[in-house]
């Protein structure tokens, strides 16, 4: 019998259907009715247990109500997963997202689709239709990197990648075939490294030819990884019966589709089809996997997504703490700083590291006790139109979705498409009214608060600015893994600049260096007058601020 659970399925089916018609005329003759105790169950699903504890008080025999139980469980005809119903764990955390939409055109849709995509680190389109008359520059979008293309010509097909810079993905040329509308890329996380492949089928290509060109290169990469994820548009109905050696294909290369609802739609004959799945190997952490609704205008495609665990956050949120100078008591913190024996903190230190850190230390405890401060929220990938409200119902989204992963209903599905759908309607609504009412009121600001007005204009320009970020990198001293965390950054290039800053033979001789000037200094003489007259000049320009560490701010 095979490990896997659909095997134990099977043989459940095939084994104990024979078994349990057995053990239940085995407990009709020392008990009731069969027919009967189905019956009750059936009618009456609420009052089953207390039916059963009533009739196991008049039961004689201990044994028949135990063979009762258990010819029940065996007629049910299926076994639950571990951990069972209602024990499934809370999805991951460190997840990265996946989507591929067939976008019909791109130049003329890129307000719209960066509402879309915003909450995905890696997004796909075909039929872009871009040709070398386009830059990327021209379609380039906000929180994202430089696009990757395969174009074709303004009239038709095309593929382009979108990904963040969080991101660890490069091109394989290698594995692609030059008859195929298809791209592949190398993906590296934490946990895995994974193959991806995107793919455009047009209708006028031949489908013979199209799969068999597909399976060569499947073929091609499943020996290098078994960690395959394909999308695109396929122009195969995956909703109807496929044709066999399609369906060859798929399974001898242990790939299984994914996505369970139509993506396409005719408008014109009102039929919907599922032309662009995501195929996947069983290898693949998938979370979460759904359609993503577009407008009929911008596509007749739908976009799909798949979630995978990759042991990272892309997330750029963290707290920050923020200090109120102006509700400062700065005579308070001179006294303290004054009492502070700063001699006897640097004196009873080991080496300059131990001074440095016990220095830092007693002025931020001055600090915090003169210095008011809270702890703000800086969220890096917020845009400048987003308000309080939205917030909210974002978090309310993501709240409806991790119930989703979890319960696995069809209810809590239908809760969390619903706030999926209300919050990208309300971020169009967002971003509409915040440039209409800067555009009314931007000139009467400019007059009545200068200050206001920079500071708008300082955020649209930053706003406007690509999003830059250190991208992952390879650790030398942990057998190059990768490293996503920004302590971790830090510490790999603060290495790499010692390493290189270190002479190999530290006891060579320097060479000789020429004086550039015969004069020298031999001596320095201060006046009392010149302490005075510097005293004089640092107390008029002193500032309360100054005497903080630039941590401070």
């Amino acid at each position: 019998m095979g490990s896997d659970i659909v095997a134990h399925r099977i043989s459940i089916g095939l084994f104990y259907c024979k078994l349990s018609s057995g053990c239940v005329k085995t407990v009709i003759k020392h008990t009731v009715s069969f027919n009967d105790v189905l019956f009750e169950i059936c009618v009456n699903l609420e009052k089953c247990k207390l039916w059963i504890l009533s009739k196991y008080k008049s039961y004689s025999d201990i044994v028949s109500f135990y063979m009762l139980l258990y010819s029940l469980l065996l007629i049910c005809g299926d076994i639950e997963s571990n951990p069972g119903p209602g024990g499934t764990p809370d999805p991951p955390e460190k997840t990265l997202s996946i989507f591929h939409g067939n976008i019909r055109s791109l130049r003329n849709k890129l307000n719209y689709i960066t509402d879309i995509i915003e909450d995905f680190d890696i997004v796909f389109f075909t039929e872009s239709h871009l040709d070398v008359n386009v830059t990327d520059f021209d379609i380039s979008l906000f929180g994202f990197e430089t696009p990757v293309r395969k174009d074709r010509n303004a009239n038709g097909g095309g593929i382009i990648m979108y990904y963040k810079s969080l991101i660890n993905i490069v091109r394989r040329v290698d594995l692609e075939h030059d008859e195929v509308e298809s791209m592949w890329f190398e993906l590296k996380t934490k946990l895995r490294s994974i193959l991806i492949n995107i793919n455009y089928r047009s209708e006028r290509q031949s489908s013979v030819c199209f799969w068999q060109y597909f399976d060569m290169m499947l073929k091609r990469a499943l020996d290098e990884n078994n960690s395959i994820i394909c999308l695109g548009d396929l122009n195969k109905n995956f909703m109807s019966d496929i044709s066999s050696n399609i369906r060859d294909i798929v399974f001898i290369n242990g790939l299984i589709n994914i996505i369970d609802k139509p993506t396409h739609f005719d408008t014109r004959t009102g039929n919907t089809s599922l032309l662009d799945p995501i195929l996947v190997t069983d290898s693949i952490p998938v979370v979460d996997k759904d359609t993503v609704p577009i407008d009929r205008e911008i596509s007749d495609h739908d976009g799909t997504y798949v979630t995978i665990n990759c042991g990272f956050t892309s997330s750029r949120t963290y707290k920050r703490k923020i200090w109120d100078y102006k509700n400062g008591d700065f005579d308070l913190m001179n006294q303290k700083v004054s009492r502070t024996n700063w001699e006897h903190l640097i004196s009873d230190a080991d080496n300059m590291n131990v001074a440095c850190t016990n220095f830092t230390n007693s002025l931020l405890d001055i600090a915090s006790e003169c210095i008011p401060t809270r702890e703000v929220v800086v969220r890096c990938d917020d845009k400048i139109w987003y308000n309080s409200n939205l917030r909210r119902e974002m978090r309310k989204r993501d709240r409806f979705r991790k119930l989703f992963l979890r319960l696995k209903t069809s209810f809590a599905e239908l809760k969390f498409k619903q706030q999926r759908n209300k919050v990208n309607n309300m971020k169009k609504q967002a971003k509409k009214h915040f440039y209409a009412s800067l555009n009314e009121n931007l000139d009467e600001i400019k007059q009545a608060n200068p200050k206001q007005y920079w500071k708008i204009i300082n955020m649209h320009i930053k706003s406007d600015r690509p999003v830059h970020d250190v991208p992952p990198l390879k650790d030398p001293n942990q057998n190059y893994n990768l490293a996503y965390e920004s302590s971790e950054k830090s510490e790999i290039l603060n290495k790499y600049f010692c390493s290189i800053a270190n002479l190999e033979n530290p006891d060579k001789d320097l060479p000789a260096f020429n004086d550039r000037c015969a004069d020298f200094l031999s001596s320095i003489v201060v006046s009392e007058q010149d302490n005075f007259d510097m005293d004089s000049s640092v107390e008029s320009t002193r500032n309360p601020k100054a005497c903080v560490l630039n941590r401070l701010a």
